[in-house]
């Protein structure tokens, strides 16, 4: 079965190379005739008004990812590549929840919404490194990228996704060059979509 579009989600640790392989597909599969579109990491264009890393944050920018999702599909396109989409956004969710900042309730009801909506991708696409590597890739450790936090964001990532309804890959990117996380990504697409 032919879908189209066919959405895909690249999420992941941080420095796992998620933009970077966006950039390459989108050149890559263009010259392949795939008409794509690109839907923005909604985090990078959050309102100065919303505190980052706050909860009204993630709201608006769950809802400003669906919408642009949701005008992508109602777009002349064969693919969409969302950078950090609606399974990130629900994923810094469950960690407010394990932070106690929002209830069991509010996570199984904002999963819902969007599962019921249809937002939630064809594909989800988790590129994942080692703390050591993307300590390494970001240049030391920062004020977010730590050991701990990295270490805490992989364990919670792979478990929070085992129980999302999205067919979704893990692929490492550690050791990895650019290039072949390319080509993985781009056969896996070419695979999946049936274009």
């Amino acid at each position: 079965m032919i879908i189209r579009p066919y959405v895909i989600e690249v999420l992941g640790t941080p420095e796992a190379g998620k933009t970077t392989v966006i950039k390459d597909l989108i050149l890559s599969l263009s010259k392949k005739e795939y008409i794509v579109q690109y839907v923005r990491e909604s985090a990078e264009i959050t309102p100065k008004q919303l505190s980052n890393g706050s909860v009204e944050a993630q709201i608006w920018m769950k809802l400003h990812t669906a919408q642009e999702i949701f005008l992508a599909t109602k777009s002349n396109v064969d693919i969409v590549l969302v950078d950090r989409g609606i399974i990130d956004t629900l994923f810094w969710d469950y960690l407010y929840f394990k932070k106690g900042e929002l209830s069991h309730t509010q996570l199984d009801a904002n999963i819902k919404f969007f599962q019921e909506l249809n937002f939630l991708p064809n594909l989800a696409i988790i590129l994942t490194t080692t703390a050591e590597e993307a300590i390494a890739r970001r240049g030391g450790e920062g004020r977010i990228v730590t050991r701990k936090f990295i270490e805490d964001y992989n364990s919670s990532l792979l478990d929070f996704c085992k129980n999302i309804s999205v067919s979704n890959v893990i692929y490492d990117t550690t050791n990895k060059e650019p290039k072949d996380v390319l080509l993985y990504i781009e056969h896996l697409i070419e695979q999946r979509c049936c274009i």
